[in-house]
């Protein structure tokens, strides 16, 4: 019978997993003891019968670890991401034979070498000097560091080629251990999310890391004491946790993120789709990807394992203009201005000399809000911010939409961004100007996509989150209950915001909108990097929700470097894209029925 994961095979089959939780576990412990015993007389069959029985009359005591499998790890539907399936460890034993350092007990890694390379699959040359190496540098002074390893991740049926090979070998002294391997069953599908484990396992990022307690397994041991006395040291499998995401939406946002980058020469990109009210991502993407079944394997220093990271939670660049939302929500709330407050806009705003511009140039005579949105126009948001508002008064507003803080996302790896306020040596007031539309401010993905929301969910910021719930080995469900939620602006000033940009979106931009549904957006550029230094190719940027009306979904589109030059020509018919996709995904109720 071949070994499995009953928990995984029990989800692939559609059956309810948490009613034969508690079956399983005991199921586990039972079936650790009885695989103890088989894997004694495994690694008792490999060894050499002589030496074996030397070892046997000298032991008085047996220990063996019960290994349990590390918790699942699924979508909100149940499709399994994460898993851990049986796997076996090859060791070679280079003990010295009755202490003589001229007499090991492996003294021909030819033969032994063939057998096991036949085993498992592998070239004999390879299995044969990694052997010599070990044996080599092996001795009692670096036992301690000096793995002994020659074959890891075994399957079960490799296994049992192996042990026909071993048995032919009259000298081998090779032990064979049982344990889990970790593995992605759906490949690089929300890589960046789920994160990969080392060959503890433990968690080295995103939900592996984060939730890494809550998903390790507790070890037990059963420790024989002479022939009757058998004591078990309870032990128990990992915790399940279920994600947010949906992972038919993660699959499609992560088509249509692959194919802008082709279609646009984009050098990389982030989509995330987020929940209005309650903060749950339900699909983030980024890209370039990696798959995390060998990503272990690509980290061999500091600058390896960065490419493994998640952009959409760690990467800082300039939101651009999708920053003005955030400063006429935040000069509404203050009572600064309305929606209705005229301002002439004569091209050109100078603070200290220092002159800033429209995009292209524009010139707009009098506006109100409404035209700022249509236009995007810097000059008078500029001129709100730094005259109307005041630094004390635009900073406390920025944080309070997330500026200058992480999110508190539950993912490992997050980055705060860079604010410059008053405090900064590095601030002047032509940081005031530039920052109230984007530019010299740097935010990561997941905390621009949490300020648009704040202005979409009534004006109430929440923090985002990526689990829903975790499921304990005795069946008992874990709700997540630590979610930050404060408001950064009223419900009325919100209100007010959103309101004119739905005006502005639907008349300024019609190309984002899909049948039945109102959308609200803003596109922002970013034309400098975090340093100042201006790039050859701008970061484009599209984030917005829908329905206009009633928000309850919540999207950012960021593409790096793209060759369009304007955002509405590249991240906005993503957004398009993906807002329809989750709408049919998630049965949103449209709110422009004739």
């Amino acid at each position: 019978m071949t070994p499995t994961h009953p928990r995984y095979y029990a989800s692939i089959a559609q059956q309810p997993m948490l009613s034969t939780r508690r079956i399983l576990v005991v199921a586990l412990i039972i079936g650790a003891i009885l695989t103890t015993v088989a894997f004694r007389g495994l690694t008792l069959q490999v060894l050499d019968a002589s030496v074996a029985e030397e070892r046997g009359r000298n032991q008085s005591m047996f220990t063996q670890d019960i290994v349990m499998p590390r918790g699942l790890i699924t979508d909100r539907n149940g499709t399994v991401l994460a898993v851990s399936n049986l796997a076996y460890t090859a060791r070679i034993n280079p003990f010295y034979e009755k202490n003589d350092p001229q007499k090991r007990y492996v003294t021909d890694t030819l033969t032994l070498s063939a057998a096991v390379a036949r085993g498992i699959g592998q070239p004999q040359e390879t299995v044969k000097a990694n052997m010599d190496r070990i044996l080599t540098s092996w001795t009692k002074e670096t036992s301690a560091t000096v793995s002994t390893i020659i074959a890891a991740d075994i399957s079960i049926q490799q296994l049992n080629v192996l042990t026909t090979q071993l048995v032919t070998v009259k000298r081998c002294c090779i032990s064979i251990e049982e344990g889990w391997k970790r593995t992605y069953p759906q490949g690089t599908l929300a890589a960046g999310v789920l994160g990969y484990v080392n060959r503890e396992p433990s968690g080295l990022s995103g939900v592996e890391d984060f939730y890494n307690n809550i998903l390790r397994a507790t070890p037990g041991q059963i420790v024989q004491r002479g022939p009757e006395l058998l004591t078990i040291e309870q032990s128990s499998p990992g915790s399940d946790v279920t994600l947010t995401l949906d992972a038919n939406l993660q699959r499609f946002i992560e088509q249509r993120l692959a194919k802008a980058l082709k279609d646009y020469d984009a050098n990389g990109g982030s989509i995330i789709v987020m929940d209005t009210r309650t903060g749950a991502i339900l699909g983030m993407a980024s890209l370039p990807n990696y798959d995390p079944n060998t990503a272990l394997n690509q980290v061999t220093n500091a600058a390896s394992a960065r490419k493994l990271r998640n952009p959409a939670i760690s990467d800082v660049y300039d939101p651009g203009s999708t920053m003005k939302v955030v400063t006429w929500a935040a000069a509404i709330d203050s009572g600064k201005v309305t929606t209705r407050t005229v301002f002439n806009d004569t091209g050109v705003y100078r603070t200290d000399g220092i002159p800033i511009y429209n995009s292209s140039n524009g010139r707009y005579g009098n506006v109100t809000l409404l035209e700022v949105f249509q236009h995007s126009i810097n000059t008078v948001t500029a001129q709100v911010a730094r005259e109307l508002m005041g630094p004390t008064l635009f900073y406390e507003y920025a944080r309070r939409f997330g500026y200058g803080n992480a999110t508190g996302i539950d993912l490992g790896g997050e980055e705060k961004g860079i604010l410059n306020s008053p405090e900064s040596p590095r601030w002047s007031p032509i940081v005031l100007t530039t920052n109230s539309y984007g530019q010299g401010v740097s935010m990561t993905p997941i905390q621009v996509i949490c300020a648009i929301n704040a202005v979409a969910n009534d004006g109430a910021y929440v923090q985002p989150h990526v689990v829903d719930h975790y499921t304990l080995p005795n069946g008992d469900v874990k709700d997540i209950s630590t979610i930050r939620r404060y408001q950064s602006v009223s419900p009325q000033a919100a209100r007010e915001t959103r309101a004119a940009l739905a005006e502005a979106t639907r008349t300024a931009t019609p190309e984002v909108l899909f049948k039945g549904y109102s959308v609200a957006g803003k596109t922002g550029t970013a034309e400098q990097r975090p340093n100042g230094i201006p790039m050859a190719r701008p970061i484009h940027t599209y984030a917005g929700f829908f329905p206009a009306s009633n928000p309850r979904i919540t999207i950012l589109v960021k593409l790096d470097y793209p060759r369009p030059a304007y955002a509405k020509d590249t991240a906005l018919p993503v957004f398009k894209d993906v807002a329809e996709r989750t709408a049919q995904i998630f049965n949103i109720p449209p709110d422009l029925v004739k």
